[in-house]
């Protein structure tokens, strides 16, 4: 055996501690907190490069599989949600364009595409229609593009279609499948459309349309069928905030609102209208309306149907696209012969009648698709089961849908059953179940070695595993996933995201603290102990609502005291949700009203025109509270947004993330294999870490083993 002097041994353990990154084991699990960067690279990874999109950032990263960035694109406008890598060498980018009536979760507003070099070569906004995009596009063979779009119907539409009078909001709304064709630079025609609204069923009221067994008529939509799960998140300030760190609500321009008036901000895509007037607010029903969330849309061109994923009714469906837009707003025609029926439906049988809660298998899913012809498991589905609600407890899986179909491109189904199979052909989770848990967002991709790609969005965490569930490749976003409402406590002024949005100066921000400080002494010496104690813990967050939690004490509201919950407000001494608990005497009570008074006062003269302009579109947002609140959540204001990048090259940092800001999560990723036809001739030379790319300024980057500096 060779003598291997003492620096010949620390020179192999220093070389086994630079491997880091791309060692084939680790002593942790490889998803449990991974660090930020490429944390495991092992050689059963397909090479390739990843495509990024961070909700709260306007650059879009081409990363290689060490976690260096090799190409940016950047935009005036963070995404909306997905973005695509054309063969071309084209990205194709939905855009989250606030203002117009564009908001809410995963709002867009107009659709992006850029060439190698960046420059804009489509440029399609969707300002001064009713429809509102969100969520998903699909590039199509021809050129075209598939997008999902909200389509807002009003209290009396929702009531003439059979909707239950306990269910209508001010405002409900339906999905459809937009087929659009770019005729110019910023022009575009709409070729073909699919709406829900044209395939529903009803058994609640026999003298209007649809009336029917909703169990006899799978192919089409109970009216009725409503979880509003994600009412509900948006509806809770806490689940509010931590939607927001993601950049799942919010987002939008780097650029600051146009001056000039009503006709300049219609001219840039900005609705000047309050959104309290705009579509999707100020429901009156127990919750909101948004009663479908379609957050994926993918196409099967050997079929020419299309499958969409249904968030609210934790379903997949089918339709057939090869119907005109007539036949797809009926129940005949096309190669199916069913119009736009529903071909396939899966995942939550209960929705249709045929089925209860056991038999779920779909919990608030993202990214169903077709796996690709070629590709190991092809015609199957791939879909990301986030698990929200998940009976087992709560974390995610990746599983493979083996679809029914037989020769003539329909689904098979039994007579009274439910619509097959039973159970995934494969499926990945985590031995330790919380360690890969994304409740919401989030995608999977099969790759052509047979690993599945999988971005678990709220984690910001990408990773790849074999067929055999071993992981083989870990990224962590720098700095992203979701942060937490840690930011707002009761009694503090300006919550810190809020200030973000008003873009505060470093002197208004010293005079805000002061006032803080003067604040928090009067408030320790107007409360008694157990009333500080209450304010520091206060009552559970939710929504006013039918069987939702009273306010201590009774309180405004519904008759039988339902509470009427109101989110805290900037400069609110002590918000509202808590003060009724704090059980206050009158001369506790006066001495409260009068410190509201001068803090009043004493920040309306702080703030700028814009800012004031700005806190009262927040406050029209918030009018009334949850029982009558936003559909879309408030997010930065029309003009307004975090510190961010844009594509006249000023840094991109992200927007606001959890504490401090960061990238938010991440929708979707995609990973390319070398031979992809847009790398062909292009320059893929590694330049920063995308930990060193994506670090604030003012904060070196956090370097793992093996992650040398760029030159």
């Amino acid at each position: 055996m060779a003598y291997r002097t003492p620096a010949v041994i620390t020179l192999l353990v220093l070389a086994l501690l630079s491997r880091g990154a791309n060692a084939e084991t680790t002593s942790d699990p490889p998803l449990k907190a991974p660090r930020d960067g490429v944390s495991l690279h092992k050689p059963t990874a397909l090479p390739g490069y990843s495509l990024i999109a961070p909700l709260n950032s306007t650059s879009t990263y081409l990363v290689d599989m060490d976690g260096r960035v090799v190409h940016q694109w950047k935009s005036d406008f963070t995404p909306a949600l997905s973005a695509y890598l054309l063969e071309n060498g084209h990205l194709l980018r939905p855009a989250a364009q606030r203002g117009g009536g564009f908001g809410g979760p995963g709002a867009g507003g107009r659709i992006q595409e850029f060439d190698w070099d960046g420059e804009l070569v489509w440029d399609y906004s969707f300002a001064g229609s009713k429809l509102r995009p969100h969520h998903d596009i699909c590039p199509l063979p021809n050129g075209n593009v598939l997008v999902v779009a909200s389509d807002p119907k009003t209290a009396e539409e929702s009531l003439a279609m059979g909707r239950r009078a306990e269910l209508v909001t001010e405002q409900l709304l339906p999905d459809c499948i937009l087929e659009i064709k770019p005729t110019g630079p910023t022009t575009g025609e709409i070729v073909w459309r699919w709406r829900a609204w044209d395939h529903l069923v009803q058994d609640a009221d026999p003298l209007k349309p649809g009336y029917g067994d909703v169990s006899e008529h799978p192919e089409l939509i109970d009216v009725n069928f409503s979880t509003a799960m994600m009412d509900r998140m948006m509806q809770d300030p806490a689940q509010l905030a931590k939607l927001r760190s993601l950049g799942y609500v919010g987002g939008g321009t780097a650029a600051d609102k146009p001056a000039g008036g009503e006709a300049k901000q219609r001219e840039s895509g900005r609705d000047p209208q309050p959104d309290d007037q705009r579509p999707g607010h100020d429901g009156h029903g127990p919750r909101g309306g948004d009663w479908m969330h379609v957050n994926s849309v993918a196409y099967n061109q050997k079929l020419d149907q299309i499958m969409i994923s249904v968030h609210e009714f934790s379903e997949v469906w089918i339709i057939d696209h090869s119907t005109t837009t007539k036949e797809a707003a009926a129940h005949s025609g096309g190669k199916s012969g069913r119009g736009g029926d529903l071909l396939y439906r899966w995942g939550n049988p209960r929705v249709y009648r045929s089925g209860s809660n056991v038999d779920q298998r779909l919990f608030a899913q993202h990214c169903a698709h077709w796996i690709a012809d070629g590709l190991p498991g092809a015609g199957d589905m791939l879909v990301f089961n986030n698990g929200l609600g998940r009976q087992d407890g709560a974390y995610s899986s990746v599983d493979q849908i083996v679809l029914p179909l037989n020769r003539q491109g329909l689904y098979d189904k039994e007579e009274y059953l439910a619509y097959g199979p039973t159970e995934a052909k494969w499926t990945f989770h985590d031995p330790a179940k919380s360690d890969f848990y994304s409740m919401m967002i989030s995608g999977a991709q099969r790759l052509s070695n047979g690993n599945t790609f999988v971005c678990s969005g709220a984690q910001a965490m990408l990773f790849e595993v074999t067929p055999d569930n071993e992981v083989v490749w870990v990224l962590k976003v720098p700095g992203g996933g979701m942060g937490g409402p840690g930011e707002m406590r009761p009694g503090q002024l300006v919550p810190e995201f809020l200030a973000r949005d008003l873009a505060i100066s470093d002197e208004q921000q010293s005079t805000i603290l002061k006032l803080q400080t003067k604040v928090d002494a009067k408030l320790e010496t107007l409360l008694s102990d157990d009333q500080r104690k209450s304010l520091q813990q206060p009552p559970m967050l939710g929504f006013a609502g039918p069987g939702g939690p009273r306010a201590p004490g009774g309180g405004p509201g519904a008759p039988g005291g339902r509470r009427g919950f109101q989110p805290p407000t900037i400069g609110e001494v002590i918000p509202r949700f808590v003060l009724a608990g704090l059980d206050l005497n009158e001369d506790q009570t006066e001495e409260l009203q009068q410190l509201q008074r001068q803090v009043d006062q004493q920040l309306a003269a702080v703030w700028t025109d814009k800012q004031k302009a700005t806190l009262q579109e927040m406050e029209q947002r918030f009018a009334g509270g949850p029982a009558n609140g936003p559909l879309g959540g408030f997010g930065p204001p029309p003009g307004m947004r975090p510190r961010g990048g844009d594509r006249q090259g000023r840094p991109d940092r992200g927007g606001p993330g959890g504490r401090g800001g960061g990238p938010g999560g991440v929708f979707r990723v995609y990973r390319y294999g070398m031979d992809y036809a847009a790398f062909a001739g292009k320059d893929l030379a590694p330049r920063k870490l995308l930990t060193e790319e994506m670090a604030p300024a003012s904060e070196p980057s956090q370097r793992g083993p093996g992650q040398r500096p760029s030159n």
